[in-house]
């Protein structure tokens, strides 16, 4: 009798391990599932930022350059074309 009851405490002892195993691994994935959500979130909403950044500085680039009436050149898919500014043309 004092066996069965081991062996029952033993089952038991086994199936709480198990309970908290699966809840660890459940509250681990919720946790990165949370962190890799925010993440992606994140990054779609800094990417139009960015590059708006990015062209306006290139923009304003090309317009200093331009006021000193320098020869501007632009680079694109292997093509390169120089730019001045009309006001310069005189």
């Amino acid at each position: 009798m004092n066996n069965e009851k081991y062996e029952e405490k033993k089952i038991l002892l086994r199936k709480e391990k198990i309970k908290k195993t699966i809840l660890f691994i459940l509250a681990i994935t919720i946790f990165f599932s949370i962190i890799v959500g925010g993440f992606l979130e994140y990054t779609k909403n800094q990417q139009p930022k960015d590059i708006q950044t990015g062209y306006d500085q290139c923009i304003s680039s090309i317009m200093e350059k331009a006021i000193t009436c320098d020869l501007i050149p632009i680079n694109y898919n292997n093509k390169t074309i120089d730019l001045i500014a009309v006001d310069c043309l005189d």
